[in-house]
């Protein structure tokens, strides 16, 4: 949402010129965001934080899997591609952008979860 008001906002308030790249860009995220929606299967499962905590999901060799991955991904882009590639291609700064953001939305849905789980907590008195 942020980036289509963003790209409505400087093109109408601002006046810049609306390019065509940027219009190919503003579609390629709703793209991304309806892949998303569509990709994340349907649960019943109520995230809580004893299944938060179990093998299940946060000890899961998944989750250590990714936690890796996202490492070594960020590692080589900070350290081989950023130095060779980023003053040319801004492709490189949006890459890892977009890796670091992945892990935030992740620790982000966890923890919403959890502040939803204690804010809706009966209290005993």
């Amino acid at each position: 949402v942020g980036v289509v008001v963003n790209q409505i906002i400087a093109v109408c308030c601002l006046k810049e010129q609306g390019r065509k790249r940027d219009l190919g860009g503003v579609c390629g995220v709703v793209a991304g965001v309806v892949l998303i929606i569509f990709g994340v299967p349907e649960t019943e499962k109520e995230l809580t934080v004893q299944v938060m905590l179990s093998a299940e999901v946060f000890l899961a060799p998944r989750a250590y899997v990714y936690l890796s991955a996202l490492v070594v991904v960020i590692a080589v882009l900070v350290i081989f591609v950023e130095p060779r590639y980023a003053e040319r291609h801004i492709l490189v700064w949006l890459t890892l952008c977009s890796v670091i953001s992945s892990m935030t939305v992740v620790a982000c849905r966890g923890f919403s979860s959890l502040v939803t789980q204690v804010a809706c907590r009966p209290r005993t008195p």
